[in-house]
């Protein structure tokens, strides 16, 4: 209890003990740390990361569905785990640049951009597949990628430089054209893709296919088509 006589209590007219008199009064015998409450910055916390996923997809699937929209050629020639060691070396590297600039501006903004960036690269990680699968690079001498997955009546488009060569695409393997079951009749009757066009091929049955270029040697590619199993699981 408050004794103003008491010589060990607080001396409340000294400046160190001014603004903490309200612990000592009478009236508040039992002093309460003060507490502030969290559950709005909790909230703004976890509303952040949401906010950024949401816009990441929405603007993949946005991209997607652009008809004039390919992705950049050199991502469907990195395989993922490369692609993703890079991105945890960038974030590495900005990690340490927070640490050793903590206590400046520039330490604050790299907080904001690493958490960003984290955010970020797990939206990607979740749509990669779907970001890129629906094109398929060729160069004078191959296909940029050896196999492609896609979902039963998805379109496959097929993208030649303009500083390659004609290419003639038809089914089967190593420059042999040969009929495939379930296959495009496109690509049973043979495609000639020039330079700098991009031809589109849809597949709407099961099965793993075989494209090669009948007048490149070694150029060929697997498409495996399947459908999504949509079961609910009753």
């Amino acid at each position: 209890m408050f004794n103003p006589n008491n010589p060990y209590g607080p001396d409340l007219n000294t400046p160190s003990n001014v603004g903490n008199q309200y612990r000592y009064h009478p009236s508040n015998p039992a002093p309460r740390s003060y507490c502030r409450p969290r559950s709005r910055g909790f909230l703004r916390f976890l509303l952040f990361p949401i906010v950024v996923i949401l816009f990441v997809i929405g603007g993949m699937f946005s991209l997607g569905n652009h008809p004039n929209y390919a992705p950049p050629s050199f991502l469907e020639q990195l395989p993922m785990p490369v692609l993703l060691l890079g991105a945890i070396g960038v974030f590495i590297v900005l990690m340490l640049l927070q640490k050793i600039f903590r206590r400046t501006l520039l330490g604050r903004l790299l907080s904001g951009i690493i958490g960003t960036m984290m955010i970020a690269i797990i939206a990607v990680a979740l749509c990669w597949t779907l970001f890129i699968n629906p094109y398929v690079d060729m160069t004078a001498t191959t296909f940029t990628r050896a196999s492609v997955s896609i979902n039963n009546g998805g379109t496959l488009h097929f993208r030649n430089p303009t500083n390659g060569i004609t290419q003639f695409l038809c089914s089967g393997i190593n420059q042999k054209c040969q009929a495939e079951k379930g296959a495009p009749t496109a690509l049973q009757q043979g495609l000639r893709v020039q330079p700098g066009q991009t031809i589109d091929v849809n597949f709407d049955a099961d099965g793993t296919y075989h494209i090669t270029s009948k007048n490149t040697p070694g150029m060929n590619i697997t498409i495996d088509v399947s459908t999504p199993d949509n079961s609910g699981g009753d």
